[in-house]
């Protein structure tokens, strides 16, 4: 097993990476990448099953690609993922379990969604902060301690929530599971940090020729056929996007991400150092 176990974490890697760079580029990754991303990772298991007569591979494929469809969908309609980034999680889900034991493939998985929001967490303030040195305002300061004030007591919440869940992790000295309780202690101090960059970052207005398909906008958009244009999480359209430039609104303001999927590339290499070397 561990000769297609390291072949699926290579298709997932590579695809992550050609992800991570249509990211950067055009800020969304393509469907078509993330469907075949998923159809060979079930074609490789389904055919390695047929040649060995394993079937648990092709198996244990479908119960990470059933897993990773819930906390994929969980993901895009919390608003945490966009859906491209909800989609690649989805086919991930197929490559990870790579184990023929179904209990060490659902620890495995635990630990890849911890790595993942770990790796996420740091990823997201080194990027937050190389654009905060790039563009030098000094608001963001200002916008942190209002939004830390404000979520004090869901920071102090953490804190002790985080020390209650550590004193078992303790005793059953189970080393994947203390970054439970760090998790629990940094997110209302991340979530304070996300919403003053959010306002002070990744607000801007830019004018209606630069738009693009899949923007998000600030605010509804009314026009003068008496239609709205609604902001929402899965970005404007085309159709509305020249429904836009036809009413002649000059300037809109959109919400401006950082480029994600990179974390999905480190959280897979990762998880593959922490299964090669029997940390999990």
């Amino acid at each position: 097993m561990i000769d297609i176990g390291i072949i699926l974490i290579i298709i997932g890697a590579v695809y992550c990476l050609i992800a991570s760079i249509n990211d950067y580029k055009t800020m969304e990754v393509p469907d078509y990448l993330t469907i075949t991303l998923l159809i060979m990772a079930l074609v490789v298991r389904a055919s390695y099953s047929i040649i060995t007569n394993e079937w648990g591979v092709i198996m244990q494929g479908l119960i990470g690609l059933g897993i990773f469809l819930v906390l994929g969908n969980l993901f895009y309609y919390g608003r945490v993922f966009g859906g491209g980034d909800a989609k690649l999680m989805i086919g991930l889900g197929a490559i990870i379990g790579i184990s023929s034991d179904t209990m060490t493939n659902l620890k495995g998985y635990l630990a890849f969604i911890i790595t993942f929001l770990i790796i996420g967490a740091v990823y997201g303030i080194i990027a937050s902060i190389v654009i905060m040195i790039k563009e030098k305002k000094k608001s963001m300061k200002k916008e942190l301690r209002k939004e830390i004030r404000k979520n004090k007591n869901l920071v102090i919440t953490g804190i002790i929530m985080g020390i209650i869940i550590l004193v078992p992790i303790i005793i059953i000295k189970e080393t994947i599971l203390y970054l439970i309780p760090l998790l629990i202690i940094i997110t209302p101090v991340l979530l304070s940090w996300a919403v003053a960059y959010e306002r002070t970052y990744m607000i801007k207005t830019i004018i209606t020729k630069e738009l693009q398909p899949g923007d998000v906008i600030t605010k509804n958009i009314k026009i003068k056929s008496g239609k709205t244009i609604k902001a929402s999480f899965e970005g404007i359209t085309k159709k509305e996007i020249m429904m836009i430039k036809k009413a002649r609104i000059k300037n809109v303001e959109i919400k401006n991400g950082i480029p994600f999927t990179l974390t999905f590339l480190l959280t897979i290499i990762s998880y593959y150092y922490l299964i090669s070397s029997g940390r999990i």
